[in-house]
């Protein structure tokens, strides 16, 4: 395997591992959410709301770090 296929296979590894922490910590905030008295449909709304609050302060933090 050369170097290149090796920084692929982990950068790939590393993307699989980081969506699998995602998941395991959605479920664990919807399970939270579910203890607070919240519906399925309302705890995905919440969470989808947060992560695309999240994603814009993302988006904003690059625009201000690299024009």
């Amino acid at each position: 395997m050369g170097k290149g296929s090796h920084h692929l296979l982990l950068l790939v590894t590393g993307r699989r591992r980081g969506v699998q922490k995602e998941t395991e910590k959605r479920k664990e905030l919807l399970e939270k959410l579910k203890k607070l008295g919240e519906t399925e449909e309302n705890s995905e709304r919440i969470l989808n709301s947060i992560e695309i609050y999240c994603q814009l302060v993302l988006q904003s933090i690059k625009k201000r770090q690299y024009g």
